[in-house]
């Protein structure tokens, strides 16, 4: 079945951001957040759209990249499809060719924080891991105790 890339339009945002949320699983491995997307809202959905690419398969978005600029792009991907090859490899040749606008040409960077054949396929075609970064997590369930800071 046939992965499609493409750059949503404004109409196309909420089922953007649907599919992110869906995605979300307590204890998995952090990825693009439906909140990113709402953050980079406040620059006009225009813009918001034009910042996102989507993959999809069979009309369904199994997998959303936002463009931090021309030389980042955050990626999340539908769970079930961490090991699909077939999107894994469209997703792989579409952020390293230039031409397929989703990174410009050049030095560039790929936040995929999720195992699975995507990762495999970036180290394999010359990819290098960059820095991690570290997500941190904190229960509210109850108050949280004074550390002097006015907030």
């Amino acid at each position: 079945m046939t992965v499609l890339l493409s750059t949503p339009g404004v109409g196309d945002l909420d089922e953007v951001v649907r599919a992110l949320a869906e995605w979300r699983r307590e204890g998995t491995s952090m990825q693009l957040h439906p909140g990113d997307v709402g953050f980079y809202w406040q620059f006009g959905p225009e813009r918001t759209a034009a910042a996102l690419r989507t993959w999809s398969r069979e009309g369904r978005i199994v997998g959303v990249g936002l463009l931090d600029g021309s030389d980042l792009v955050r990626l999340a991907v539908d769970p079930e499809a961490r090991m699909d090859e077939d999107l894994a490899r469209q997703m792989v040749d579409d952020v390293s060719r230039g031409e397929r606008g989703v990174l410009a040409a050049g030095k560039a960077h790929v936040e995929a924080l999720w195992g699975g054949r995507f990762r495999e396929l970036l180290l394999e075609g010359g990819w290098e891991l960059d820095e991690p970064w570290i997500p941190m997590v904190r229960g509210l369930s109850e108050s949280v105790e004074d550390c002097g800071l006015r907030i």
